[in-house]
């Protein structure tokens, strides 16, 4: 059993210890969550005739992960400040102004 959640960085020490502590999953795969791995995701959905959000030429992240929202592990994030570095593309997150910009991470939990 597989599952995959967008998450960032700050949020992601508790929640592995409340899965690993009662040993709910077997390994965790963290990954820094980039917006060249989200279109190269839209590609391959494009391929297999799934629905994908609309191609623009400047990149759009709040689309992105509106679109991914039912990986989101707190929806709040698609109304916080959502920017992303140059060339590769990392994604962060920052909720307020006086907080730090947090990488989004996709973490995969198995069993």
């Amino acid at each position: 059993m597989k599952r995959t959640i967008i998450i960032r960085d700050r949020d992601l020490g508790p929640l592995i210890y409340k899965s690993i502590k009662p040993r709910l999953y077997d390994s965790i795969d963290i990954q820094p969550l980039t917006y060249k791995e989200l279109e190269h995701e839209n590609l391959v959905a494009t391929l297999a005739d799934k629905p994908v959000p609309p191609m623009r030429t400047l990149p759009d992240i709040g689309v992105e992960l509106l679109f991914r929202e039912h990986s989101l592990y707190d929806r709040r994030y698609l109304s916080w400040y959502l920017t992303m570095d140059y060339p590769d593309g990392q994604i962060y997150v920052q909720s307020r102004v006086d907080q730090p910009h947090d990488p989004l991470l996709r973490v995969t939990f198995e069993k």
